[in-house]
């Protein structure tokens, strides 16, 4: 792959994407991979994690520059459904809406599941919420993932 654009990072896991193309999640490959860079790599390993394309072994990393805008490589149109299968892994900047029963309500009363990796994070049930740089993942079924705090601010309880 070519000039492929970190735009997602935690932990060993990244989320890759060339300008006008598909996001993929690199799971627990991507300890190499710095956010805002850009590399040209090899992909070597490629597995479905429950319905969740991702690679899992990358090669001949290299480096080729850095983004100096990364919002043409996120995704912004969050009126849409969000649980489409040609979004997974995509990486929304910010987005407002209502937490109810493990649900994010958004958009005309669309709604997708929240996923927190840390169930602290968890707000009340009925919160005004703003996500911000939250990745679309998938596990059995289209989510938002919380991995990291920052990612979740309650405007309203």
């Amino acid at each position: 792959m070519e000039d492929c654009a970190v735009i997602y990072r935690h932990g060993n896991n990244a989320i890759i994407k060339q300008k006008n193309g598909r996001a993929i999640f690199v799971y627990k490959a991507g300890g190499a991979l710095e956010y805002g860079k850009i590399y040209n790599l090899a992909v070597t390993m490629l597995y479905n994690y429950y319905g969740l394309r991702e690679i899992t072994g990358i090669s001949d990393i290299r480096q080729t520059g850095e983004a100096v805008d990364l919002e043409p490589y996120l995704f912004t149109e969050t009126s849409v459904d969000l649980s489409g299968p040609d979004l997974q892994s995509e990486v929304i900047p910010e987005i407002k809406g209502v937490y109810r029963q493990g649900h994010f309500y958004y958009a005309d009363n669309r709604k997708i599941k929240l996923y927190f990796k840390d169930k602290q994070m968890k707000p009340e049930n009925g919160s005004i919420v703003k996500l911000e740089h939250v990745r679309i993942g998938y596990h059995r079924h289209p989510e938002l993932v919380i991995e990291k705090t920052g990612q979740i601010r309650v405007i309203r309880q």
